[in-house]
């Protein structure tokens, strides 16, 4: 993976963390199987993506199943917003399916 591919990761990420502040719209286009199966992905990476220093792992595993940039945000902004996922420090930390508690 390219660093530039990795940056954008990271400023997409801080931008759900400011967007779940700012607004109080659902992420549109969110399908419940893509949701299902990022946060399954998620699962087999504590359930948690650092929004700095993405792990390696968890991006490769994302981009390998077919995520965008665009579809990351748009994920992680429906999560927060439904309370299914949460921002902690500088994790998105899912809170669903295989990541409940």
């Amino acid at each position: 993976m390219k660093r530039e591919e990795v940056l954008l990761i990271r400023l997409f990420l801080l931008a759900i963390s400011i967007a779940s502040f700012s607004t109080g719209a659902f992420a549109q286009g969110v399908t419940a199987e893509r949701r299902a199966q990022f946060v399954e992905i998620m699962s087999d990476h504590d359930c948690r993506f650092h929004n700095s220093q993405p792990s390696q792992a968890l991006v490769d595993d994302l981009f390998a199943a077919g995520y965008d940039r665009d579809e990351i945000k748009a994920i992680g902004q429906d999560l927060i917003q439904s309370g299914d996922g949460e921002v902690s420090g500088q994790f998105l930390v899912a809170k669903t399916g295989p990541c409940a508690s």
